[in-house]
């Protein structure tokens, strides 16, 4: 399983993230789950401190 985040914060109190999940693509179980892990996925987030 390979993730990846990037994060720029164009000023204060602004913080950008653009994260990848499961960018292989691969199976996966977390331990003792049970249950399978998601495939690929891409997360925007914007965190606003004013």
């Amino acid at each position: 399983m390979l993730d990846a985040t990037l994060t720029w914060q164009p000023r204060d109190g602004v913080e950008m993230r653009l994260m990848g999940i499961n960018l292989l693509d691969r199976a996966y179980r977390d331990h003792g789950s049970g249950i399978d892990g998601m495939g690929r996925a891409m997360t925007i987030a914007v965190d606003l401190n004013l």
